[in-house]
């Protein structure tokens, strides 16, 4: 039995897991000429409702053909960067959301904590008290 689980290789699901979501088909009537990443279009909807939404209330002299479509083409523009955005191996929203949890359990505090090779430190009570102080010695 043991010689069996030397031969069995591990397969990584990551690679598998990590491809992006493809729409093509709308319905049985509609379909695109290429395929779009459904990430994509998440990130459209949201561009463009924080641009065009603020914008009624700002830029209420221009005509809303105007916003609707200058919101349409930002949205639609930064959302092919934002799709395709990799960030240390993480799409761009985990990347966000990973940093935003460090700087909030780490980040807020570091006159008090630091972090070494994974490791969390306090600060000598002598070294805070030298920031304060402005002492150079």
């Amino acid at each position: 039995m043991s010689d069996q689980l030397k031969d069995k290789q591990l397969y990584s699901y990551k690679q598998a897991l990590s491809q992006p979501y493809w729409i093509q088909k709308i319905n049985d009537d509609f379909s695109l000429q290429s395929p779009i990443k459904f990430s994509r279009i998440v990130y459209t909807v949201t561009i463009f409702s924080l641009l065009f939404f603020p914008s009624e209330k700002v830029l209420t002299f221009l005509p809303m053909g105007l916003r609707l479509t200058v919101s349409a083409l930002i949205a639609w523009g930064l959302s092919e960067t934002l799709a395709n955005l990799i960030i240390d191996g993480k799409t761009f929203i985990v990347y966000l959301w990973d940093y935003f949890k460090y700087y909030f359990q780490y980040g807020m505090r570091y006159d008090t904590v630091y972090l070494n090779k994974g490791l969390l430190y306090k600060r000598p009570q002598n070294i805070i008290n030298r920031k304060e102080t402005n002492e150079l010695s």
